[in-house]
């Protein structure tokens, strides 16, 4: 009887370290089972932050969009500018050559009239008096005549070297309308390059996360199924 007791003290000692042990596991996987909430719910406030930092960047990038628009209505209104400075150069050379007709005009006024002094003076070649006259006069004009052609070289000079300024001005400005349309091209592009990229990366990493997850939580319900 005394060795039966002792059994059955023995029994039940292993029967109670056998249930403590599975109070233990159950503590521990309870535990695992919090860990694991805790951590889902530390990747939900991530990925919450992750969506405000994208909506952030969309309205970022939305700004920027307005900014480059500013931008290319001020260059609109460089470029018109410059096609109203184009019309005005037209204008000069339109002037220009107004201006050169009417110094041939009076080129022939001057020939006529110098043909007219020629008949008079051939009326009084015969009187040194009017000889003199006829010369005075002939060199007066011829004078005049090469007061004009100095004044009209000087003129055309100056106005060619006016025209060249404004040409290479023009050839400038549109060197550099070209460059600044090239840089804000390229700008563009790599700003719309890096949103793509960030974007990419992002959704790559949420998607890592939660495939770490999902294994975790698979491995831990095959582990309780044979643990049971």
């Amino acid at each position: 009887n005394q060795e039966k007791i002792k059994l059955r003290e023995r029994e039940q000692k292993v029967k109670d370290r056998e249930q403590f042990k599975k109070e233990e596991d159950l503590k521990i996987k309870e535990d695992k089972l919090k860990l694991i909430d805790k951590d889902q719910k530390q990747k939900d406030e991530n990925l919450k932050v992750k969506e405000k930092e994208i909506i952030l960047k969309e309205k970022e990038l939305n700004l920027k969009e307005k900014e480059q628009s500013i931008k290319e209505n001020e260059q609109n209104k460089k470029e018109t500018d410059l096609k109203i400075k184009e019309d005005q150069q037209k204008t000069i050379k339109l002037e220009l050559a107004r201006k050169e007709a009417e110094l041939k005009s009076k080129e022939a006024e001057l020939k006529i009239k110098n043909e007219e002094l020629k008949l008079v003076d051939e009326r009084l070649k015969k009187k040194d008096l009017r000889e003199q006259r006829k010369r005075n006069r002939e060199q007066k004009i011829k004078d005049e005549i090469d007061n004009i052609r100095k004044q009209k070289e000087a003129e055309r000079l100056k106005e060619w070297e006016q025209k060249f300024d404004e040409e290479q001005k023009l050839r400038e400005q549109e060197e550099f309308l070209k460059e600044a349309k090239l840089r804000r091209r390229e700008e563009e592009k790599q700003t719309r390059i890096f949103g793509v990229r960030e974007k990419i990366l992002n959704i790559n990493e949420e998607k890592s996360s939660d495939d770490e997850f999902s294994s975790k939580l698979e491995n831990f319900e095959a582990k309780q199924r044979r643990e049971n």
